[in-house]
């Protein structure tokens, strides 16, 4: 869409440069350090006639909004304001739509023609880093509502850490394996390290189908902060010093969130014939 007929935050350009650059704000960066990124990002976009125009103005009024209009971002904002009054004024008896956006023109231009506020505070983005060494061990106790349909509250499932992977920003999270060892006791180390390792995601029939799809084994275990972790219900078990990689996987670990886990963990058994499915209601 050209500069009339969008609102500047309802289509995607827009959203995604004021959220960039609030984000990098926030890791950092100088903002003309963001705004060469943004630039380089959204060459095809700035070549575009149409697209162009979202771009500018978007970041003007973020710029504006943060206290950190720069002078070659606030001429090209102006320019495309200028572009986009003199395309209304030659239309013949505009429309409430147009009368509408031709205010929002107006309204952003007498703000970026007025002094920004002082440059706003932004604090910080606050990282979360997995303090785990791969080989480290643990035991989730299970304890959900799904859990509880599936009769397994309060039962225990093991998983490895194998590696760290990131996730958006820059959080450190874990990949691992989950063993397919389903206890209503602790196992020691030795016991769980008996354990096959459970594939992910793809049910069997997955690779019955497409022979060739290689098993995918690794679980990212999202989290953003350390109070997302379920602490309580990770028992620590010990470090393996046998947790090797499985070979010729699929190495794209699939990423579940802490409060979704539950739910698909046991999907995920029961799909594997780890576990049988729930008990129906009498």
């Amino acid at each position: 869409m050209g500069v009339w007929g969008i609102s500047l935050y309802e289509n995607d350009i827009g959203s995604d440069v004021r959220a960039y650059f609030e984000a990098q704000l926030r890791n950092g960066k100088s903002g003309s350090t963001i705004t060469q990124e943004l630039v380089e990002q959204y060459q095809d976009a700035l070549a575009d006639p149409e697209d162009a125009p979202a771009f500018w103005l978007a970041l003007a009024d973020t710029q504006w909004d943060l206290g950190r209009l720069e002078k070659g971002v606030k001429d090209k904002a102006l320019f495309y304001l200028e572009y986009g009054e003199s395309a209304f004024n030659v239309l013949n008896c505009p429309n409430s739509s147009q009368k509408s956006e031709m205010d929002r023109l107006s309204a952003l231009k007498e703000k970026l023609l007025s002094p920004p506020p002082r440059p706003k505070r932004i604090r910080p983005q606050s990282l979360y880093i997995c303090p785990w060494k791969n080989g480290d061990v643990f035991a989730y106790q299970l304890q959900g509502q799904v859990a509880t349909a599936h009769r397994l509250n309060g039962k225990y499932l093991y998983f490895v850490k194998v590696e760290s992977g990131k996730w958006h920003p820059g959080h450190i999270v874990p990949n691992v394996y989950f063993y397919q060892a389903v206890t209503d006791r602790l196992l020691p180390l030795d016991g769980v390290e008996a354990s096959a390792y459970m594939p992910q995601f793809f049910a069997p029939q997955a690779y019955t189908l497409n022979p060739a799809r290689k098993r995918l084994y690794l679980l990212t275990l999202l989290s953003d902060t350390s109070t997302s972790v379920p602490s309580k219900q990770l028992t620590y078990i010990g470090s393996s010093k046998k947790a090797a990689r499985v070979q010729d996987e699929d190495p794209s670990p699939y990423p579940v969130k802490w409060t979704d886990f539950e739910a698909y963990i046991i999907g995920n058994m029961r799909n594997w014939g780890i576990i049988g499915s729930a008990p129906k209601e009498r």
